[in-house]
């Protein structure tokens, strides 16, 4: 595992933000435990992007009315293809940043590494196609 995996892995406990319980968390954890060993994927890394937005209340007396709105922290994800969004409370920024950081830094690698071996197939293919013709 890697040295950024390690340590996120450090800053969270699993009594933290991934202790749900229920059915529906051991089927999901069960389901991440699996993916994470097969493929080496940090198991606390965290899908999706953490934004800091600004939304009006609506109150009409409130200073948000005037002004850009009341900050809010969210993260954004999808699954089976719809986008979600969860409000992220300020106190838990600090714990789930780092999180979204290393989800976002092994999906880069993930796409790097995917499109470097298309790229080799594509070199190796006309190399081959170059070495049949010089015969």
């Amino acid at each position: 595992m890697g040295d950024m995996a390690k340590s996120v892995r450090k800053s969270t406990s699993r009594h933290s933000i991934y202790g749900a319980k229920g059915p529906a968390a051991s089927r999901l954890r069960r389901r991440k435990h699996s993916l994470s060993r097969r493929y080496g994927i940090p198991e606390d890394a965290l899908g999706g992007s953490l934004n800091l937005v600004y939304r009006r209340c609506g109150k009409a007396t409130c200073w948000c009315a005037s002004d850009d709105g009341h900050p809010m922290w969210t993260l954004t994800y999808s699954v089976a293809g719809k986008r979600r969004v969860e409000f992220i409370p300020d106190d838990l920024v600090p714990q789930v940043q780092p999180l979204a950081e290393t989800g976002r830094a092994y999906r880069e690698a993930v796409r790097e590494v995917l499109n470097i071996n298309a790229q080799l197939l594509t070199l190796w293919r006309k190399q081959k196609k170059k070495r049949k013709s010089s015969r």
